[in-house]
């Protein structure tokens, strides 16, 4: 299974609020490739899930530094902010 297949699973996961599952997903698909940006976006919003909001922050940060344009790491980043 590829980083990205793993990213696809961890992000149906988080759309069924199973955060913990998702959390595993992408820690999985991160071994695998690092610096998948896919990987450290939605292991930002499994860990805002989680009630995590400093650690979603770095994944949100690791990502936006792999990849400024993605969007989704800054709104991200806007929601841990704001927890």
């Amino acid at each position: 299974m590829t980083a990205d297949d793993l990213v696809t699973q961890a992000a149906a996961r988080i759309d069924a609020r199973d955060y913990q599952a998702a959390l595993g997903l992408c820690d999985r698909a991160l071994e695998k490739d690092p610096r998948n940006v896919g990987a450290l976006i939605n292991r930002g919003s499994a860990l805002l899930g989680l009630g995590d909001p400093a650690q979603a922050r770095r994944s949100f940060n690791r990502a936006i530094n792999e990849d400024p344009t993605r969007a989704g790491a800054w709104d991200g980043l806007g929601k841990a902010q704001y927890d």
